[in-house]
């Protein structure tokens, strides 16, 4: 065979490997209460040390000194999907935030019967690797596909940290994250603000050349330098602004004063009352109304509280266009 890793010796090593982990799984069933341990060991067997981090995300490192996790891996139970994080958002999609989080390339997902590998490059999906039949390989031995599989696993070692990557969730979110829970919740929110923003293309072209960020919110331009038209998402709230800042206190102050004159007539024709905060001791000012009643866990709600937002933001934009652009 031409290729280095098929030699006698590297071979043989791969045999020993693959019957240290036979021995493993023979003494466990994938109902046991014990399997999650078994697929832990199986990863350190091949070389890695594996720390849990937030049930079920677990960080692979490799050598001593490294700054930065080798893979982050998803173990899940058997039975359980290796698709969907939850109905409508991928574990892929979920990964894609969580390698990020971690400064990591890799994603391996499996339930100790399947095994995946998700290769991200920057906010891309490079490559996808996929053994359904994962047990079949250990229990019957099947050296030649097992080897395929380390081959992968020392890829994965070897590679090199992109740690000069922009993270996919900000610095600041990343200082206040106390868990990965919090990454699930910034891609749900990052999903519903990609649809609204797409549907809310299609009804005013008031965001038409904005782009999303890692944030959980995007504005536009309200065509007056410092006033910016936006949307902002929590999991249980939506809400559309007139957010005031162009750098000067003074004038920040200044503006929201001359716009709050008005305010019986705005808040007419809005057809609403809207929240009127100066905050006297931060820069900046905001106008804004806030559509409360929903969680976006909820992926059913997601269309109706879209709409509801854009047509917020189009009554928003109506009801300060005389006052902003004359």
């Amino acid at each position: 065979m031409s290729n280095p890793f098929f030699n006698t010796e590297s071979f043989e090593e791969v045999s020993t490997i693959l019957e240290k982990i036979k021995q493993s799984r023979d003494r466990n069933k994938p109902s046991s209460v014990k399997w999650e341990r078994y697929v832990k060991d199986l990863f350190q067997t091949l070389g890695y040390s594996v720390e849990e981090k937030h049930t079920p995300i677990n960080i692979l490192s490799y050598g001593e000194g490294d700054q930065f996790p080798k893979a982050v891996a998803v173990f899940i139970q058997p039975g359980e999907s290796l698709e969907d994080l939850i109905p409508g958002l991928s574990w892929e999609t979920f990964m894609l935030y969580a390698t990020s989080f971690y400064k990591a390339d890799w994603a391996i997902f499996t339930d100790g019967l399947q095994l995946k590998v998700v290769q991200f490059q920057g906010s891309e999906l490079k490559q996808r690797l996929y053994w359904q039949d994962l047990d079949q390989i250990i229990c019957q031995q099947r050296v030649d596909e097992f080897l395929a599989i380390l081959l992968v696993m020392n890829i994965i070692k070897k590679a090199k940290t992109q740690t000069d990557v922009q993270p996919l969730i900000p610095d600041s979110h990343l200082e206040k994250s106390k868990s990965l829970a919090d990454a699930k919740q910034f891609v749900v929110i990052q999903n519903f603000l990609k649809e609204l923003l797409e549907k809310s293309k299609s009804k005013t072209s008031l965001h038409a050349k904005v782009s999303l960020g890692a944030h959980n919110y995007f504005a536009a331009t309200a065509g007056k330098k410092g006033l910016r038209y936006g949307y902002i998402m929590l999991m249980d709230q939506g809400i559309v602004n007139l957010y005031i800042d162009n750098g000067e206190t003074d004038w920040n102050k200044s503006e929201f004063t001359r716009l709050y004159e008005h305010k019986t007539d705005i808040e007419e024709t809005f057809g609403e009352s809207l929240e009127w905060q100066l905050m006297p001791r931060q820069k900046s000012s905001y106008i804004r109304y806030t559509i409360s009643g929903f969680n976006l866990r909820n992926l059913e709600i997601w269309g109706e509280l879209q709409d509801k937002l854009i047509d917020a933001m189009i009554r928003l934009e109506r009801a300060f266009r005389p006052y902003i652009v004359g």
